[in-house]
């Protein structure tokens, strides 16, 4: 998903400015993934479509707007058939993805 790497900044230097994690791994982190979006996974973007579905997600489920926007990405790219795992350390978004039957992992539990 498009929006995953603001997703991830955000968790990283939020933990940076907490004092939990220093700054060089959060940017060695964020490098990281950066080259993962362009080398590893398909990106998905945030579209009209996938907006509007994200809209019929915040009906179904009690969700923030962007773990909205993630669940109906993952649900588009899971109907398509690409192989989705869902990764996310959001408790209310693991119990709404995995309502929807979609893999999830939290890379927390490992």
């Amino acid at each position: 998903m498009r929006i995953t790497a603001v997703e991830v900044a955000a968790a990283l230097f939020r933990r940076v400015r907490a004092g939990n994690l220093p700054l060089s791994t959060a940017q060695a982190a964020l490098a990281l993934l950066r080259n993962d979006l362009v080398v590893t996974f398909r990106v998905i973007e945030v579209t009209s479509p996938l907006v509007e579905g994200a809209v019929v997600t915040a009906e179904r489920r009690a969700l923030r707007g962007y773990d909205c926007v993630q669940l109906a990405g993952a649900l588009a790219a899971h109907r398509a058939r690409f192989g989705v795992v869902l990764v996310t350390a959001d408790g209310e978004l693991k119990a709404a993805a995995k309502a929807e039957g979609l893999q999830v992992e939290d890379p927390n539990e490992h």
